[in-house]
Parts: C-alpha cells; structure tokens; sequence
C-alpha cells in the first residue's frame, strides 16, 4: 500500500503469514506498479552474525599473545542449515552456543573436542541469558584461567566476550611494575643510594629466583651475590624491614613485601645503604663532640 501511494522506504513487521520480516518498497511511475522486496528476519540476523562472527575468526588469528573473541548465542532448537555447513553449530546440547572458531584448538586435550565448561564461565550465562555488560574471571575451553570482559547487543541476541590468559595478565602487570622501578631507580641520581628491586620465583634458577629489574649499581669483579636477605624473607613469605649485606655485598637497609597474588610469587624491595642511613646521626656526632 505504501509503494501504491508513491513512498519508498524500509519497514520491520509482520508479512501475511504473519512472519517477522524486514521490506523494502518503492513506486515505479513508469508502471504504476509498486515493488516489495521481503525477508524473514531471522534469516537477516542469521546471515548478518554469519558474516560477523567470520570477521572475528579473522581478527582473531592477528591479535597479539592470549586475547581471544568470541561470539556467543542462546542455544537454538537445530541449528540453521548454513551454520552448519559451516561448521558453525556447536550441537553440544549445552543452552549457549559459541560462532566462533576455537583459536587455541591445540591447547584442548589431545582426542577430546574443545569445550567451555560453562558452570566455570558463568559470565557466558550473564552476557546471553540477561544481556549483561562487565568483567569476570573463569575458564575458557583449555581449562586456562583467564579474565573475560563481556557485552551483549540485545537487538541481535548475541554477546561478545574477549578472555585473556591470566598468565598473560600476571606477566604484564610484572613488567609494568618492573619499568616503572627501573625508571624510579634512574632518576636517583647521586643523590641517595636508594634502589628499588623487584624479583620472582624461578625454580629453575640455582638461587630459586630471579631479579627482574636491572641492577642500579655495577657487580663486584667477584661477581653480583643473589643470596640478598630481603629477597629471600620476601619470597618465604615475609613482610618487614632488616638489614644485611645486597648484591654487592654492601650493607643496606631494606623495607621488604612479598606478593603473593602475583604467581609464581614475587618480592618487592627498597634498599638503602647503611652508610648513607647512619650518616645524619655520625653527622650530628660529630657537631656534638664539637662543641663539648
């Protein structure tokens, strides 16, 4: 009727059947005949996350390290014969399906299909079921602890998820710390000894550990000694401030903490000469001895 009256234009509504449908419509003068072009809307949408959930396999394969997106949907009654033939329905009776590909499939266990175990991805339920937006922490299909951020697009009925490795996570967060107290250590200039040391566990190492940021100071020709004491109370677990001998085998005061949220354990330290800590009470000594 809209073409008949000379409109053209897009409209979503129910055709004769009634079926959801989106049309297109024009007038055609010449003829005097209007023309209507239909399609069911759940085949729009099905194409449409098609298409989208390709261009997010392709995506996948370019990003860097662990990040992995994934486009998830409520379980259909049977999957549309498109995804199908593309290998797109998961069939695994679970209420959520993921359209995308697995990007990590080597990492599931040999002779077994990679699959979520859903109870330990919650936030799948919170993105599909409720169209939630936010941020979690679970397991993906390689049973990985990862991190996840979610949200959904209501309209569509699909949610995005991205999940990170943890591991990747803990590593970043080390190196930032590391940048930052190696640069803290630079702009100390002369002025102070102070230096701040940051290591981790390391079976591997003959000490047990290794120190992450660069030494301020140059080895002895005897070579650096890693048998430092606050690293070693921090790594036991310890929090406090001692004094002892440092990697030059100086002695220092140090202020120690370990942090056990950062696997596989990690020390922070802030060392400071003894001579440069001593020097204001020899100072002051000195001045006294003076005017007695």
């Amino acid at each position: 009727q809209r073409a008949l009256n000379g409109t053209w234009g897009v409209l979503e509504e129910p055709d004769y059947r009634p079926v959801p449908v989106i049309a297109a419509f024009g007038y055609v003068p010449s003829l005097d005949v209007g023309l209507l072009l239909k399609v069911d809307q759940p085949q729009v949408l099905e194409d449409f996350t098609f298409v989208l959930s390709r261009a997010v396999d392709v995506c996948n394969q370019r990003v860097d390290l662990t990040e992995e997106l994934v486009i998830a949907v409520k379980a259909r009654p049977a999957s549309p014969p498109r995804l199908v033939r593309n290998g797109l329905a998961n069939n695994t009776g679970k209420p959520i399906e993921m359209l995308t590909t697995y990007r990590f499939q080597e990492g599931c266990a040999p002779g077994h299909r990679c699959d979520w175990n859903l109870s330990a991805a919650t936030y799948y339920s919170d993105v599909v079921d409720h169209c939630l937006n936010g941020n979690s922490q679970g397991l993906d299909y390689r049973d990985f602890p990862v991190k996840a951020g979610y949200f959904c697009i209501r309209s569509l009925g699909i949610g995005f998820v991205i999940e990170v490795d943890q591991e990747q996570i803990d590593k970043d967060g080390i190196n930032l710390v590391t940048s930052y107290m190696e640069l803290q250590n630079s702009y100390n200039g002369d002025a102070t000894t102070q230096e701040m040391v940051l290591s981790e566990s390391n079976a591997s190492d003959p000490w047990g550990y290794t120190i992450k940021t660069k030494p301020r100071y140059s080895c002895p020709a005897t070579g650096c000694h890693k048998d430092d004491f606050y690293t070693i109370n921090a790594l036991n677990g310890h929090n406090g401030i001692g004094n002892g001998k440092d990697y030059r085998n100086v002695d220092v005061v140090a202020s120690y903490e370990y942090i056990a949220d950062l696997p596989p354990g990690v020390a922070l330290a802030i060392k400071v000469d003894t001579a440069e800590v001593n020097a204001p009470a020899l100072k002051n000594a000195w001045i006294l001895i003076g005017i007695s």
